[in-house]
């Protein structure tokens, strides 16, 4: 497995020129297409990071500069759930820009574009420029990466830093002449390694590839390498030390019972599966979607296996870490958007396959170039069929900033004295309430549909009482459609158990005002 030591390899002016035409494309593509709004099933998160910035910066004793003394009263319910660094950027930016949301998703775009040099970078040394083109290509053109960027969530800004790191740290195995910065190289790849933790926990899976890399590598820690994990796990130290931060929650919701977790790891396995295959799905011709996912599989295996056991890189180490961790993960949801670190290093992976196989059965360049080629024709092919069926580019029309939203807003403003708590039907509801008007809001409680109307009716009632709730905002409107990259879903009708309750108590629970989305009720005495 010993090598000598890699050498820096200058490259020709017109890769460069190639790469910028590439980057600028994508990024002309997504800039045009980015929407002014979010929808409502997108919003949950990201009123989660902005208030757990709130939170951060309150500890900090820096709320009252970030928000008006009206919005002061929301402080008794902001909690941290989510890292630090994520929230502090999301919050920061969204304040910043008075509550923009086409503004506060440019930092994820931004840094989703960086990272295509970085990926680049990355893979040109280990299977040529044609892969590596076609890889950021076909990254670009993804229907869920262009979906994301609706996005105002922390993947994209972790996805540039966890490619920066891990291109600094194979900076470090570069020749000799340069070893006098490599300590410095090192404690900046420190840093970054950091920095990605403080967008994503799972940031984390960094530390054990490197440990992982140079003793398979190396044989030995080399002090570049512990240079990193000090100053990395140093700055997370430090931090967990000075800021509040939601990972203790997330460590907390793993399952003590045994047969539990290890349903949710079978969980984890087949959804990884499904969207790995959804990644690369044809929405038209399922045959495709079949091709494209079984020959996907067998090359990253033999791609995977190749590079392994020959030239290997800090890469090999990540990707089983990194899926490691998502496997054991005690979440439940959102498999997709974890798994975007992972579909550029999958098609890297798949080319390796191709170069492998075509070396060890002396297929020649022309068929070599041929399978790249063919591969990646027949994905974005797929691609095609997800952007005629399954991608919107239309204005989106529902979300925080419609005029039945607004509306809402102003009657709450007007309408509940401050330190009265209002219940909502929606979590992101919840949050823009918080944002928008000041007000205390509460998720209304998950309860049982099978309950009898008696038993719900008793437990919603002390649920108002225990949290002291007088207001309650519910969407009444029917349930709508709506066309996404997730599929059809309906996104709206998440509260039918609630507003019958209020049909059965008018006497107590009055509508005080209704537009063609909400309905605010008004609570009154429990009845007798």
């Amino acid at each position: 497995m010993d090598e000598p030591v890699r050498k820096r390899i200058e490259r020709p002016a017109y890769e460069y020129g190639l790469l910028f035409v590439i980057v600028a494309s994508v990024a002309i593509f997504y800039v045009l297409t980015l929407q002014p709004n979010i929808m409502w099933s997108g919003g949950t998160d990201t009123f989660n990071y902005i208030l757990s910035g709130l939170k951060i910066l309150d500890s900090w004793g820096y709320l009252e500069r970030v928000l008006s003394e009206a919005h002061l009263g929301m402080r008794e319910d902001l909690e941290v759930v989510f890292p630090a660094l994520s929230s502090l950027q999301i919050a920061l930016v969204y304040q910043l820009s008075n509550g923009n949301f086409w503004i506060s998703k440019l930092p994820g775009v931004v840094c989703f574009l960086a990272a295509l040099p970085l990926i680049y970078r990355l893979s040109r040394n280990q299977v040529g420029l044609l892969c590596s083109v076609l890889i950021i290509i076909t990254i670009g053109l993804s229907p869920y990466f262009f979906s994301f960027k609706e996005e105002i969530r922390s993947d994209l800004q972790f996805f540039f830093l966890l490619f920066l790191a891990m291109v600094l740290f194979m900076e470090m195995d570069q020749d000799g002449e340069r070893r006098k910065i490599h300590f410095l190289i090192a404690m900046l790849c420190g840093v970054v390694c950091y920095l990605s933790i403080g967008y994503r926990s799972v940031g984390l899976a960094l530390f054990p590839a490197i440990v992982a890399y140079d003793i398979w590598r190396h044989k030995k820690l080399r002090l570049v390498s512990l240079l990193t994990l000090a100053v990395g796990i140093g700055l997370y130290v430090l931090q967990s030390k000075l800021v509040p931060s939601g990972d203790g929650r997330y460590a907390s919701s793993f399952p003590t019972d045994l047969s539990v977790y290890l349903e949710r790891v079978y969980t984890n396995v087949v959804q990884y599966h499904y969207n790995i295959q959804r990644f690369v799905e044809n929405t038209v011709f399922s045959a495709f979607t079949w091709v494209a996912y079984l020959s996907l599989l067998g090359l990253v295996a033999i791609g995977y296996l190749s590079r392994l056991f020959g030239r290997a890189t800090i890469l090999e180490f990540f990707i089983v870490v990194y899926f490691a961790g998502l496997l054991i993960s005690p979440t439940t949801s959102a498999w997709q958007r974890y798994l975007i670190p992972a579909y550029p290093l999958i098609l890297y992976y798949a080319f390796a396959g191709i170069n492998f196989c075509s070396t060890v059965l002396n297929l020649g360049e022309r068929i070599r170039k041929f399978g790249v080629v063919a591969l990646s024709a027949l994905i974005i092919a797929n691609f095609g069929t997800q952007y005629l069926t399954r991608v919107p580019f239309h204005t989106l029309d529902e979300g925080p900033t419609s005029t039945s939203a607004l509306a809402m807003y102003d009657f709450l403003s007007t309408s509940v004295k401050p330190g009265e708590v209002v219940a909502t039907g929606f979590p992101a509801i919840t949050g823009v309430v918080r944002l928008q008007t000041g007000l205390r809001a509460a998720n209304l409680l998950e309860v049982d549909a099978d309950l009898s109307e008696q038993e719900f009716d008793r437990i919603l009632w002390q649920h108002f009482r225990d949290r002291g709730v007088r207001t309650l905002v519910l969407r009444h409107s029917e349930p709508r459609m709506v066309a996404s990259y997730f599929g059809t879903r309906d996104i709206v009708d998440v509260n039918r158990l609630h507003i019958a309750f209020a049909e059965r108590h008018k006497e107590s629970v009055s509508a005080v005002f209704r537009n063609a989305d909400f309905v605010v009720y008004r609570i009154g005495s429990e009845p007798s």
